[in-house]
């Protein structure tokens, strides 16, 4: 970015297959003498909840105009490029599951472990050997996800709009088996079954607010989802 340009970096998301507002949050660079410098934008904070995909828009605007001898005289100013080598990282932890054991290396309670014990959560994708269905019995509680997640089962090789990925438990574990308290965590393309226990305790339990289940299979004799938060989406056009 050059002096005395003022630029903005702008984000929109498409949820529900509806593109929202553009959101930003505008930076402003100017001074004396012409300087170009490296800026780096997180957009994290700028993505709507759900989003299946993003638009990354940069607005420049050159104001030697109305700043050259308020802040500087302009020497040496040019008028292009005034923004080059743009480039957009998609940057997350990833937590593969690729056995469907109950526990140990790979497992998903191995993933949700080590994603609970991150800095800032992540996805939480599945590679499983195998054509599949696969199927998850666990014999105790899950950890319950306390950190942003992405629980993808449309990860799974071979999937295409069925879920391969089949998590269950027995009544006796007496709780979820999947529990979200972390805002804005998604569950995308699993099977879920569990009979339920004394119609008290459902397959989900979301505990947090701007959570998304879409693609998913619950089945349960008692609770599928129950829900103690706001603005959750369950089910949609995906």
């Amino acid at each position: 970015i050059e002096k005395l340009v003022f630029f903005d970096v702008r984000v929109r998301s498409k949820v529900g297959g509806v593109w929202k507002r553009w959101r930003s949050d505008a930076y402003v660079q100017y001074g004396g003498e012409r300087e170009w410098l490296t800026y780096t934008e997180t957009l994290t904070s700028f993505i709507e909840p759900g989003a299946t995909a993003i638009q990354v828009g940069i607005d420049a605007r050159d104001m030697c105009k109305s700043w050259c001898g308020v802040y500087g005289n302009g020497q040496c100013h040019s008028h292009g490029p005034l923004i080059d080598n743009v480039r957009v990282v998609v940057s997350h932890d990833a937590f593969i599951v690729t056995t469907t054991n109950d526990a140990g290396a790979g497992s998903l309670r191995e993933a949700l472990t080590q994603l609970n014990a991150s800095a800032n959560g992540g996805v939480v994708r599945f590679e499983i050997p195998g054509a599949g269905p696969h199927v998850i019995s666990i014999s105790s509680a899950l950890p319950v996800i306390s950190k942003k997640t992405v629980i993808d089962g449309r990860t799974q090789p071979g999937y295409a709009g069925t879920p391969l990925v089949l998590i269950t438990a027995p009544v006796a574990i007496l709780t979820p088996v999947l529990e979200l308290s972390a805002d804005e965590s998604q569950l995308l393309g699993l099977k879920i079954s569990y009979p339920g226990a004394f119609g008290t305790v459902p397959a989900i339990r979301i505990n947090s607010n701007n959570n998304v289940v879409q693609g998913c299979v619950v089945e349960s004799c008692m609770e599928g989802i129950r829900i103690f938060g706001s603005d959750n989406l369950v089910g949609g056009t995906d």
